[in-house]
Parts: structure tokens; C-alpha cells; sequence
């Protein structure tokens, strides 16, 4: 009983991720009690010892250092500001959902991964749930930007981009399991995410989607052949530019956000635009670093500081006020909020999992394997481009899911890794 709620629990995190508000976060406490059931009944030497392995080691930081890095710089400057640990516990409470799966918790005799049905259900049916949610319960307070009712667009905006590309890699390495209805449906979503996605007003996440498509063919290329790569990624961009086309408004952004970053002047006062602020921001929030390395600003006690002469010199008052809700990026905003140690957090994050990612992917040890390795290569890549130009964990529902999908992902990497080692030592 216990396992089909921890199972379900699962299926329906990206299901209801940006569709029912506050699920997420009660998805994960409910996930975390049962985790703390499962690692109870463990033998404590033998996690002991699994524990201490590098790729463990790896996976704990990540999920860790966000809280030390809070505690670290807080503790530093003498400082305590109790908002700020609210998205790093998040992924602190992750720790035992990972410890969990790691450990076998959700293995049966033939039982499917929970990846696996991310990449060919949960995914695609979570797109279907997002249109249904925007049509029917659509934000309000965005002007012109289409989003769900308590989904700020450039998150939707970005995650409906992401679960396109997580189906795409479900059919890439499950086609063959997938029945003619799965497929029909999982290709069907990807059209539907990529114009949930288009069509939000914003572009947020967009930057990355080169890399990933270059990812994409050559990971086709190998798994089948280069005349199959080609004909894919050639259909994707057919896709995409025929959305594109009947959707102007996006296209004209992002030729508008070419001419803002041209624009950009370094010792002139700049016009307040998106990019132009953006980059400003960044100017700003890497002095800022340079200044306080070891013990971080916290929130605002930068601005007292904004008002210097090399700020006002390319940067309007507007400007030099706005990144009290972040510096729209979310390796500076950590780093201006916790100095070093949040510049520590940042890299384990993107770093830790990209590397855990390749190494998955170089292994070849099951199709199931090499498919959960491919999403978190998709995930982290999607997730590092998105956050050059918003704070990706700044609200407790986005911490709470990459740090979930981030431990179950690297949990049953890890578990079918162990489960290869187990039956060659036998």
C-alpha cells in the first residue's frame, strides 16, 4: 500500500506541477514521509557504505549545499532572515527521497521505472492538463502573457518547452515498449507544449534549445543512423517553424531581444528594456560579488550600495532598484546572496548533474539506464540556459520539483548502476 502511494505519488508530480497550486509541495512532503518508512527499514551499514561512494557523495551535495550555503553566509554576517531557507529546504527534503529509490524502493519483478513513465505518460498527459488549466483557469494579472492561474509565464513558459523535450526523449528510447496510441499521444503533446510554450508571450528557456537540438541528432545518429537523425531534427524544425510562423509575436521577440543586446551600451546610460536590464543586472551583481565573496549580501543590503557612480553611469534608477526579486539569473542571485558558498551551490548543481548525466550516458548499461541519464542531460541543460535569464529555485514549488525530479532521476541511475555491479560480483 505504502509503495503504490510513493508510485503514484511520482506519476502525478509533473502532472499537476503547473496546473493545481500547492501540489507540488504537498507531493513532496507526502513523498518524503514515505521515504523516511522505506529508509527505516534499511540496514544502516549497508547505506553506510553505499553512502560514501563518489556518485553519492555527488548527489548529496547537490541537494545539501543550498542549505549550507544559507547557513554558511547567514552565519558569516550575523544575519538571519528565515524566508531564505524556504526553496533550499525544499531540496534538503529531497535527500531521503533519493536515498530511497537509490536503495531499491521502487523495484518489482517487472516493474516499469518511474522515469520511464515520466518520459512516456506523465510528461505528455501533464501538457494536456497545462492547455485545460490555461483555457479554463488562466492567469489574470500578466497583461498579454497566457499562463496558468498562479504560474508567473516565464516558468510556463519554460517548463512547457521542457516536457516537449522530455516526451521527444521518450519516444527517442522507448518507441519500441510504446504502443501506436502512446506514440500518436506522446507526439501530440510535443506539438501542444511547443505552442503552450510559443504561444505564453515569453521565451524563456528558448536560448538552450540549439544545444539541445544538436544533442537530439547526435543522440539518434548513434542510437539509429544519421539519415534518421537528420530527418527528425529536419521535422522538429518544420515543426517549429510553422509555430513560429502563425505566432509572430514570438519571432518579433526574439528579433527584438537581438537588437536590445546590440544596443547595449557599457559606459552609457541605457533604456530600460528587458535585455538591457538584464544585462545590467549581471554588471551589477558580479561588483557586488567581488565585494562581499565570503559573506554575501542576503536579500537587500545591497541597496544601500546602488546608488555609486559606476552604476549610475550605465544604469537608471529603476534599473539599479529592480533586482530586489533577483538579479534574473540564478547562479548571480546566489552568488550576491550567499557569496562564495552560493556560487558553490549553483556549480554542484549544474555541474554535479551534468557530470553524472554523461558519465550515465558513456556507461550503456540498459536502455532504461541510458534514457533516465539522457533526461537529466535534457533537464540540467534546459534548466542552466533557462536560469542566464531567471532565478530558477527562487520559489519553494520550483525547488521542490527539480529537487524531486533531480532525485528520482539520479536515484534510479544510481539503483539499476548498483543493481549491474551486484549481479557481476555474483
Amino acid at each position: 500500500m505504502l509503495k503504490i502511494i510513493f508510485n503514484t505519488g511520482l506519476i502525478l508530480l509533473p502532472v499537476f506541477f503547473l496546473s493545481v497550486k500547492h501540489a507540488t509541495n504537498i507531493i513532496l512532503f507526502s513523498l518524503v514521509i514515505t521515504s523516511l518508512v522505506f529508509i527505516n527499514k534499511i540496514y544502516r551499514e549497508k547505506l553506510y557504505v553505499k553512502f560514501t561512494r563518489k556518485n553519492y557523495l555527488i548527489v548529496i551535495l547537490i541537494l545539501v549545499f543550498p542549505v549550507l550555503a544559507i547557513a554558511i553566509s547567514q552565519t558569516l554576517r550575523q544575519e538571519y532572515y528565515p524566508n531564505n531557507w524556504d526553496s533550499p529546504l525544499r531540496f534538503f527534503l529531497c535527500l531521503p527521497i533519493f536515498f530511497a529509490i537509490s536503495q531499491g524502493c521502487l523495484s518489482g519483478k517487472n516493474s516499469r521505472t518511474i522515469s520511464e513513465i515520466w518520459l512516456c505518460w506523465s510528461t505528455p498527459i501533464a501538457i494536456f492538463v497545462m492547455l485545460i488549466s490555461r483555457i479554463y483557469y488562466p492567469a489574470k494579472n500578466w497583461g498579454e502573457y497566457l499562463t496558468t492561474y498562479f504560474v508567473d509565464p516565464l516558468t510556463f513558459c519554460s517548463y512547457a518547452l521542457l516536457f516537449s523535450l522530455l516526451s521527444i526523449s521518450g519516444l527517442i528510447y522507448f518507441n519500441k515498449k510504446m504502443s501506436k496510441f502512446n506514440i500518436l499521444f506522446s507526439l501530440i503533446s510535443i506539438v501542444v507544449g511547443l505552442y503552450l510554450s510559443i504561444s505564453s508571450g515569453a521565451r524563456t528557456g528558448w536560448l538552450g534549445l540549439p544545444l539541445i537540438i544538436i544533442i537530439f541528432w547526435y543522440t539518434l545518429k548513434t542510437k539509429f543512423n544519421i539519415k534518421k537523425a537528420n530527418v527528425f531534427i529536419l521535422i522538429l524544425l518544420m515543426i517549429l517553424g510553422v509555430l513560429i510562423y502563425y505566432d509572430s509575436k514570438f519571432l518579433n521577440k526574439l528579433l527584438l531581444a537581438l537588437q536590445q543586446f546590440s544596443s547595449y551600451k557599457l559606459n552609457e546610460l541605457n533604456v530600460d528594456t528587458s535585455v538591457g536590464m538584464r544585462l545590467s543586472f549581471y554588471r551589477m551583481g558580479i561588483q557586488y560579488f567581488i565585494e562581499r565573496p565570503w559573506y554575501g549580501w542576503g536579500d537587500l543590503s545591497w541597496m544601500y550600495y546602488m546608488n555609486r557612480a559606476e552604476f549610475i553611469k550605465y544604469a537608471s534608477e529603476f534599473t539599479r532598484g529592480s533586482p530586489k526579486h533577483g538579479f534574473h539569473n540564478e547562479i548571480i542571485t546566489s552568488c550576491v546572496r550567499s557569496g562564495i558558498w552560493g556560487l558553490m551551490s549553483s556549480t554542484c548543481l549544474f555541474a554535479g548533474v551534468t557530470y553524472l548525466a554523461i558519465r550515465g550516458i558513456c556507461m550503456r548499461i540498459s536502455v532504461e539506464h541510458s534514457a533516465i541519464s539522457f533526461a537529466l542531460l535534457i533537464v540540467i541543460v534546459h534548466l542552466f540556459f533557462t536560469g542566464l535569464t531567471t532565478e530558477i529555485t527562487n520559489l519553494t514549488f520550483l525547488s521542490a520539483f527539480i529537487g524531486s525530479i533531480i532525485s528520482v532521476l539520479l536515484g534510479e541511475q544510481i539503483y539499476l548502476e548498483e543493481k549491474l555491479s551486484l549481479h557481476a560480483k555474483i
